[in-house]
């Protein structure tokens, strides 16, 4: 599979998973759980119809970075389960 069709295949799956309820409002390691999913969601949406610009890559990994700090936190008994953005590694390799 091609890193696009891969890239459109995790977007299609993030899309349709629903936000957990639990992370709504949720500070996790200095975080908004909200905002940084938005976040990667931009960047992802628009990699999807052209290549990231520079500041858009930029952007993008330090959303991804930030969801690599806080993923951990998810699994400590604070959350119940991860957020649709847990497979933050995959969504950055498979970005062109």
């Amino acid at each position: 599979m091609s890193d696009p069709d891969r890239l459109a295949l995790l977007w299609k799956e993030h899309v349709r998973a629903p936000f957990p309820p639990h992370l709504r409002r949720a500070d996790i390691d200095g975080e908004d759980t909200v905002l940084l999913d938005a976040d990667i969601g931009g960047c992802v949406s628009g990699a999807l119809s052209r290549p990231l610009d520079e500041r858009r890559r930029r952007a993008l990994v330090r959303c991804l970075m930030a969801a690599a700090k806080a993923l951990p936190s998810i699994g400590d008994g604070r959350c119940r389960r991860a957020p649709p953005w847990s497979s933050a590694a995959e969504i950055h390799t498979a970005v062109p």
